[in-house]
């Protein structure tokens, strides 16, 4: 990692500290079905569910939660990211719609990385079924391969709180076997964790809020 970007990272963490405890009740996440099952001598891949413009951040913080010995690289549109420069010394690179070339050299640069990467294509409503992924994860997934891939569930939730509260749950999909992963299933796994956030995770929160 270079130097700039270690000072880049940091000063983005101070940013985020920040900005969570102005936009949020808590920021709460599980990667305990992942724990242990990262090897270090693989490309791995984070995708997850596209609904808020936290997600990025979000993913990054289940990324340094697994403490994982690789660097971090997100994947956006070109034309965002030049909006916000910053991010790309933090290790955002940018895709260009319809430019193949552009991409396929973008991918190819992300190999050995943990790379961040929102298979739906742009922003979808939180509770939209079923989730729809473009054929663009398996062009990354080819150049990335052999890689990990971790699906992530992003939800945010009012609760009974003034502050909305953020749920994010990742879960182990495979290391991939083949250079072609069925994105169907990428998108099934996804809508997994979703709905053990949205049933599971707010229902044991608001029983343990209702204890006398």
């Amino acid at each position: 990692m270079s130097f700039t970007t270690a000072w880049a990272l940091k000063l983005l963490n101070v940013y985020l500290a920040f900005r969570y405890r102005a936009s949020f009740h808590s920021v709460n996440v599980d990667v305990s079905a992942v724990q242990g099952k990262v090897v270090s001598d693989q490309s791995v891949l984070f995708i997850a569910n596209h609904s808020s413009w936290w997600d990025g951040f979000f993913v990054f913080e289940v990324f340094k939660k697994l403490k994982l010995k690789k660097e971090f690289k997100i994947v956006m549109l070109e034309s965002e990211l030049k909006k916000f420069p910053f991010f790309r010394l933090c290790g955002a690179v940018g895709l260009i719609p319809k430019n193949l070339q552009h991409n396929e050299k973008i991918f190819k640069e992300l190999k050995n990385y943990c790379v961040c990467f929102f298979p739906q294509g742009h922003l979808t409503p939180q509770n939209e079924r079923p989730l729809i992924f473009r054929a663009g994860i398996n062009d990354l997934i080819r150049e990335l391969h052999p890689v990990q891939i971790i699906v992530i569930g992003v939800h945010i939730e009012p609760l009974h709180f003034m502050k909305p509260t953020a749920l994010i749950k990742a879960s182990y999909f495979a290391a991939s076997d083949g250079d072609i992963v069925d994105r169907a299933a990428l998108a099934v796994a996804t809508e997994k964790n979703l709905d053990q956030i949205s049933h599971e995770w707010t229902k044991q929160i608001f029983l343990t809020r209702a204890k006398p």
